[in-house]
């Protein structure tokens, strides 16, 4: 379904660059109509397809970049969380190993 004549007008002002074309005697469903209008070739012909596809990649690049990004800094925030947990692995041992002395020192 494509917008009317005057919707389009009011679109192509406001949308610097745009193409405004008229399928003249088309209605609103022109695309399901005998004369069959190719859309895609029509997008393709005016360059909108390359344009709207060039964006999508580089959208897509972008999602794989931030993708990669969240990735490491969950493996950046297990390892941290993996060196406290062993820090405090180590803190235990040395104060068990300090009472058990003290205790020894304290029975001699």
């Amino acid at each position: 379904v494509l917008a009317p004549p005057a919707e389009t007008s009011r679109l192509q002002q406001r949308l610097p660059g745009s193409v405004r074309k008229l399928l003249p005697s088309a209605g609103h469903a022109c695309l399901d109509d005998a004369r069959s209008l190719n859309l895609r070739l029509e997008l393709a012909q005016s360059g909108v397809l390359s344009a709207v596809q060039r964006a999508h990649a580089g959208r897509r690049r972008e999602a794989a970049e931030a993708a990669e990004r969240v990735a490491a800094e969950r493996v950046a925030a297990v390892r941290v969380a993996v060196a406290m947990a062993e820090a405090e692995r180590v803190e235990v041992v040395t104060a068990v190993v300090a009472r058990a002395e003290v205790a020894r020192a304290a029975a001699a």
